[in-house]
Order: C-alpha cells, then sequence, then structure tokens
C-alpha cells in the first residue's frame, strides 16, 4: 500500500513538533505506581484469563468501549522481518484514541498493539483502521489493517486482552513519548507516541505564574482545559499498561 499524505497526517505533524516544540521522552522510568483519581483516560481494563491471537490482516472488529484499553496480540505478518522501521498507526480515530501511533513489540513470533478508547466517547459506533507503517519505504504492509470497532452503550467488549503476556517484556518500562504545542488548538496540543507499553492513566493540571494549579482533569477531555491554558504551565502525570509512571512539566 503505497504512501497517502493524508493517511499520515499526525505522523507528520508529530515529527514536525519533535523540532519546534517542547517534548520530553522517558523511555525506561524507574517510577512505578498507580493512581486512584477518576479523572483519568482508563477504566477497568478488561483482561481475560488467556490472549486472543489474532491474524494480521483482521477484518473481524475488535470492540472497544469507552475508557477500555486493549492489548492486540497477532502473528507476525510474514512481509515483516524486522521491526526496526515499523510503526503502527490508526487512521481517521478522529482524536478517539488516547494515541494513534506507536511502537509495536514483539516477542516470539507474536505482535503487540496496545490502544485506549477515551473514556468520554459518546458517538454509537465507529470503525477505526490501526495499520502497520513502514518509515523507511514510506508504505503500508497492507490496506486492511485491524478493525477497532468503538462504540458507546455497548455491552460487547473485547476480552481477549494480551496486556499480562505484554507486561512480562522488557519493554513494560517504556512510557510514551509526549509532545506539547502551545501555539496548536487545544485539539491538536498534546500528542501521545505510544513506545511500546501502552497507556494506563493520563491527567493533565495547569499552573499560572502565581503557582495556582488547577484541578487534575483527563487530559483528552480538551473542552474542559482552562481558558488560559496556553499561558500556563501543563503538568501531565501519565501511567503505560504495566503500571510504570512519568510526570513532566511543560
Amino acid at each position: 500500500m503505497k504512501f497517502n499524505k493524508k493517511f499520515l497526517g499526525p505522523v507528520a505533524v508529530v515529527a514536525g513538533l519533535a523540532v519546534t516544540v517542547l517534548s520530553f521522552q522517558n523511555c525506561a522510568n524507574n517510577q512505578s505506581g498507580s493512581s486512584s483519581s477518576t479523572d483519568s483516560t482508563t477504566a477497568t481494563d478488561t483482561t481475560s484469563t488467556s490472549a486472543a491471537v489474532l491474524t494480521y490482516p483482521n477484518t473481524t472488529p475488535v470492540y472497544m468501549v469507552p475508557g477500555q484499553s486493549v492489548t492486540v496480540k497477532f502473528l507476525k505478518p510474514s512481509g515483516i522481518t524486522d521491526l526496526t522501521n515499523w510503526v503502527w498507526y490508526a487512521y481517521n480515530d478522529g482524536h478517539a484514541l488516547a494515541s494513534h501511533f506507536g511502537t509495536p513489540v514483539e516477542s516470539n513470533g507474536y505482535l503487540y498493539i496496545s490502544v485506549t478508547l477515551r473514556s468520554d466517547w459518546t458517538t454509537a459506533s465507529k470503525d477505526v483502521r490501526v495499520y502497520l507503517y513502514n518509515k523507511s519505504t514510506q508504505t503500508y504492509l497492507d490496506g486492511n489493517g485491524v478493525v477497532l470497532r468503538l462504540t458507546y452503550g455497548s455491552t460487547t467488549a473485547y476480552t481477549g486482552d494480551a496486556v499480562a503476556e505484554m507486561c512480562q517484556l522488557s519493554t513494560a518500562a517504556y512510557v510514551p513519548t509526549f509532545i506539547y504545542s502551545k501555539t496548536a488548538a487545544a485539539a491538536d496540543a498534546l500528542y501521545v507516541y505510544d513506545n511500546g507499553a501502552g497507556i494506563g492513566y493520563l491527567s493533565c493540571s495547569w499552573s499560572d505564574s502565581s503557582g495556582n494549579t488547577t484541578s487534575a482533569i483527563d487530559c483528552l477531555n480538551t473542552s474542559a482545559w482552562p481558558s488560559g491554558w496556553a499561558s500556563m504551565t501543563l503538568n501531565l502525570y501519565a501511567t503505560n499498561r504495566c503500571g510504570t509512571s512519568f510526570s513532566h512539566s511543560y
């Protein structure tokens, strides 16, 4: 599948922002922990005792409900020998996912990709395709990918979560990369790149020049950001799906 600029819009944006705005990456933060706050991106994970194994591509939808995190496990496609130049990309998610691009993780012939549906998602049903994209050749592995069906008010949710397996790998200590721009609109101000261990918790607060700090909220709920956020300091706290924590102020 050939490179199409409209597919890679957010990826290109992140590449540009990494040069021009504040960014911070801490792949292996030694701190670990969790938060009891309700102002998080992720609600309770749905985890089965045995992870499902999908094929890639897979057109049978993986159903997700608001606040759910899922680590999808599938057989490594025969068209991939080395993951060095490969990323996953969720096309046309419309900011529904906490992160719409990241690094797939490989172990024993399987690939793992972690996705999180924002907790305030209210659309009845939307299909999002997750593709594997080669940065070097600027091509997609195929035109189908893995289909995520994002639903609201549904009792059907994916139960083949492979988080327990994924968290046994060396990448379990990796936290996401955050790129923040104070010159963009709020909806496009914060990008999250998943480094392999997914997103378990994501909250933001802002401090003004007098030291006053807002209450922590779900970072993805941009409609609740304070009106003067661009002139304030962002305080970000997050964990990956394995509990490794990260905090930084921008």
